[in-house]
């Protein structure tokens, strides 16, 4: 978390805390980074998740969801 580290995971959860400021994890280059990416092979972020959601639909052609759930300032809306 000090180092703006915001996401880690316990099992197949995604977990993110809000660090009180703005950071810069959610530009273009972030999302290029994670593109085509294998699970773990990065850092915990919510685009991995979005990752793996589309990598199973396209493979299984299984429907995918992504449950985003916090309090009130959490980053809800910054993650979707």
């Amino acid at each position: 978390f000090r180092m703006d580290n915001i996401y880690t995971r316990t099992g197949p959860i995604l977990i993110a805390m809000n660090p009180f400021k703005r950071l810069p994890i959610y530009q273009n280059d972030i999302i290029s980074m994670y593109f085509g990416r294998r699970h773990g092979s990065l850092p915990p972020h919510c685009y991995q998740e979005a990752e793996d959601a589309f990598q199973l639909l396209k493979r299984d052609g299984i429907d995918q969801s992504i449950i985003i759930c916090g309090e009130s300032g959490a980053g809800k809306t910054e993650t979707t």
